[in-house]
């Protein structure tokens, strides 16, 4: 119910009630006062006026396209019907627009917007590239500590581990294919291979004494006392040890 909240002319929305012919209760006293009032008078015609002009393109909206013999809207003289529609039309049409860009795949906009949205970037993985193998090596850094545990989480039937003894600094380890994922936690760095690296390369500073390096629960390395078993260990290099089960390097 819309009641009457001035007390000199009656509000935009009992003058709109009178043109929607809504239940008010003071509806044959707002008409009366509009008659005698040219302010209100003049007020009641545009608010008329725009609620026409909103439901005609609303109406445009809703309707079918038009053929070419066809109005588009209704011509009205009035010079003010024509700029206050030019500027709620050039709303409503850039709606419009929009909304056939959308919804109707044959339209030039559509193909335009479509290009632009599905246009990859210089950057981007062709579909073809699988994204669990990137080309680019991955890894991560730990501070070096006096022991060093390392855990493949799974068992790898192809792929290899070089690890190579560097003078100062961090611990690193980098995997080049597959999607490795690094948990590191107190003097032990637990790695995900799910989706398998082709190599896996470590580099332990002299300054870690102790080396274990675990494939689930089996040993694949246990330094220094493995280390009179394996070649490299007096050569320059790294020490390459495959990953699978019951392949190891030679003698």
């Amino acid at each position: 119910m819309v009641s009457q909240t001035e007390t000199t002319h009656p509000s935009d929305a009992l003058l709109l009630a009178t043109i929607h012919a809504e239940p008010v209760d003071e509806l044959a006293a707002v008409r009366a006062h509009a008659r005698e009032c040219a302010q209100c008078t003049a007020r009641q015609r545009s608010l008329a006026d725009d609620d026409a002009m909103t439901g005609a393109l609303l109406g445009e909206l809703d309707d079918p396209p038009r053929t070419a013999d066809q109005p588009r809207f209704v011509r009205r003289s009035s010079r003010r019907w024509v700029r206050r529609g030019l500027r709620v039309g050039g709303a409503a049409a850039t709606l419009a627009v929009a909304a056939a860009a959308l919804v109707v795949p044959a339209s030039p906009l559509h193909r335009l917007v479509s290009r632009g949205i599905d246009a990859p970037s210089p950057n981007s993985i062709p579909a073809a590239v699988p994204a669990a193998a990137p080309a680019a090596a991955s890894g991560i850094a730990v501070p070096a500590s006096r022991s060093l545990v390392v855990v493949f989480r799974h068992e790898q039937s192809q792929g290899a581990v070089d690890i190579t003894r560097t003078g100062t600094g961090d611990i690193t380890f980098r995997s080049h294919g597959g999607n490795a994922a690094y948990q590191v936690a107190a003097d032990q760095v637990s790695i995900d291979n799910s989706f398998p690296a082709d190599a896996y390369q470590i580099d332990i500073p002299r300054g870690v004494q102790q080396v274990r390096i675990l494939v689930g629960t089996r040993v694949l390395l246990r330094w220094p006392e493995d280390s009179a078993h394996r070649v490299g260990t007096s050569q320059p290099g790294p020490l390459h040890i495959p990953l699978a089960a019951g392949i190891t390097n030679a003698p």
